[in-house]
């Protein structure tokens, strides 16, 4: 039955329907490894755009697979951990068994892979509803997203964090990591506020329309968040001045790189230590690809140099008259 029912699933990832599944299946690991496979498939072959909607000016995107180095999924997530710290917690009602959801705020505390990679560590009011739902069962979820207030919440990248939740000490670890994020916390001292550390077991990343995948407790606890990427101020700056100021570069950049040559116009869309997605206006559509660094940035100060120097290779490599 397991063997059928997984056949069924994986047939419906690839037409792109939702097909709902036993919660043992979840997050079985043989199921998600061939899940992800053929995801990577779909999204190197892009969305299965109606041809109306292929002709200049459309919003429909399809996404070009360069082999461009990027982030891994993990990686984004350590990420999002590094600069989110708050989401939406799912638990299952103590009384009911029904869904129930709270906002929770979070902090997540840098530890060896060896110690199990990085903690996640949120301080819950006794009183709360979602207490006694984790003191009863402590399997949850919590979405975390890039979109902080207004905002298209479908277009930007989120995580769901399958996790085990359990009650630890209130040490001072504990305490000083959470108000280093949530300075105005002073109910971590209270004595009806309790410590839960998240323990993360599986991740569902999405990072926006065509790119999603599972990842694993393991490859979240021994992933790196990028520097980059996490200095949303100065990478954002970086995007917007490239568009406003050099857009000819950007273009330049893509023809060369992107595998995208025959390219009208190119957009920055964000960018982190391996290189920048750009989103490309193409004769039949737009593209959505990828350009890399010669080398991986240490820091967002790094970020001046290397657009600078990717620019001048992109124009040695293409002809004079492009």
């Amino acid at each position: 039955m397991a063997s059928t029912f997984g056949s069924a699933r994986r047939m419906a990832v690839l037409s792109g329907h939702v097909l709902l599944q036993p919660a043992s299946n979840i997050l079985d690991p043989v199921e998600v490894a061939d899940a992800s496979a053929e995801l990577q498939l779909v999204r190197r072959q892009g969305h299965s755009v109606p041809d109306a909607m292929k002709q200049e000016g459309s919003s429909a995107v399809m996404f070009f697979e360069n082999h461009a180095r990027r982030l891994s999924h993990a990686e984004k997530v350590r990420t999002m951990l590094h600069t989110i710290s708050n989401g939406t917690l799912s638990t299952s009602h103590h009384e009911t068994g029904w869904p129930y959801g709270s906002i929770v705020n979070f902090a997540t505390e840098p530890r060896p892979v060896s110690d199990g990679g990085p903690r996640i560590v949120t301080f819950v009011s006794r009183l709360a509803e979602h207490t006694a739902n984790l003191q009863k069962n402590s399997r949850a979820c919590i979405l975390v997203s890039e979109v902080q207030g207004k905002g298209d919440r479908l277009a930007v990248a989120r995580a769901a964090l399958m996790v085990e939740a359990l009650q630890v000490p209130k040490t001072e670890t504990a305490k000083d990591a959470f108000l280093s994020v949530h300075p105005n916390a002073s109910y971590v001292h209270f004595d009806d506020f309790l410590c839960f550390e998240l323990s993360v077991k599986s991740i569902r990343y999405i990072g926006g329309f065509g790119e999603m995948s599972w990842v694993s407790g393991q490859d979240f606890a021994s992933a790196e968040y990028d520097p980059v990427a996490a200095d949303v101020h100065s990478a954002k700056s970086a995007v917007d001045h490239c568009n406003d100021d050099h857009a000819d570069a950007v273009l330049d950049m893509a023809k060369a790189f992107a595998g995208l040559p025959l390219a009208g116009k190119a957009t920055m869309l964000s960018v982190d230590r391996y290189g920048f997605d750009v989103l490309c206006q193409m004769p039949d559509g737009l593209r959505r690809s990828r350009v890399e660094f010669a080398k991986r940035l240490d820091s967002a100060a790094d970020l001046r140099e290397a657009m600078m120097s990717t620019t001048q290779s992109a124009r040695e490599k293409l002809p004079k008259n492009v």
